[in-house]
């Protein structure tokens, strides 16, 4: 009897995993769910067509899971994430993407921009991407030429990121070509912040691999103040949506070159 509570209790943690996954995107392959939760697809077909599977509203279609369209709310999946930037912020996303070129190793942070950046990456470019972010892997995972490496660790879906305390030995080795960093607020006196602390570690870490350093700054960001500060010092190049006017003095301090979207 206790072996079939265990097995219970795992099917009913998974359910609820890929549940949370779904709550940031609207569907996601079986192939990726198998490899995240380490088990077989043939699991989580069957963990999908139990009885167990409709108090989490999941559902399969083709080599897909998704939350049930009958249950699903509006607010309940990831939009897309085009519709939901304004087209000077498509302007920003697009030349970010112009920055990968041919053997770029390039680490994308957890925004929800970045599905727009990496799906305006030339299909033809061969590159590596690697993240922490599950919804950013998935979107890496659509381009052609691209290797696309997740961090693992504990998923959070509040921040869609794995957090591990311990980062594997072979990240300690990589040397970032670019990275892609777009912040919670951006403000003259308390420089980069962010809401997660972890994330701002992260980011903290990942800045000391890297080559060319991108701050990506949408205009909801500029003058807004979050829990958690990386500073500007670190950085080479910002995109900005619009001009940063209480930023200009601090950034040709820090010697950031500024790239408007408008230009």
């Amino acid at each position: 009897m206790s072996g079939i509570i265990n097995m219970v209790s795992k099917q009913l943690e998974r359910l609820r995993r890929i549940s949370s996954c779904l709550d940031h995107m609207d569907k996601i392959h079986l192939r990726e769910i198998a490899r995240l939760l380490e088990v077989s697809e043939m699991t989580i077909r069957r963990d999908i067509n139990s009885p167990a599977a409709g108090s989490f509203n999941l559902e399969s279609y083709g080599g897909f899971v998704r939350k049930s369209i009958e249950e699903a709310s509006e607010d309940s999946v990831l939009k897309p994430v085009k519709q939901n930037i304004e087209p000077e912020e498509i302007s920003l996303c697009h030349i970010a993407a112009k920055q990968v070129h041919n053997d770029d190793m390039v680490f994308f942070d957890n925004s929800d921009y970045n599905n727009e950046i990496i799906s305006a990456i030339d299909k033809s470019i061969t590159f590596t991407g690697v993240t922490f972010s599950l919804t950013t892997f998935l979107e890496l995972k659509t381009k052609p030429n691209c290797n696309a490496v997740l961090l693992g660790g504990n998923y959070d879906p509040t921040a869609d990121v794995f957090k591990t305390d311990t980062p594997p030995s072979w990240f300690e080795s990589i040397i970032f070509t670019k990275l892609f960093i777009t912040p919670d607020g951006v403000h003259h006196d308390f420089g980069v912040t962010f809401k997660d602390s972890y994330c701002a570690s992260m980011f903290n870490e990942v800045m000391k691999r890297s080559i060319e350093k991108y701050l990506i700054c949408p205009k909801t960001t500029l003058d807004s103040i979050s829990s958690y500060s990386i500073g500007f010092t670190h950085f080479d190049f910002m995109i900005a949506s619009e001009s940063p006017s209480k930023l200009i003095d601090t950034l040709a301090s820090s010697k950031i070159a500024l790239i408007l979207a408008q230009d």
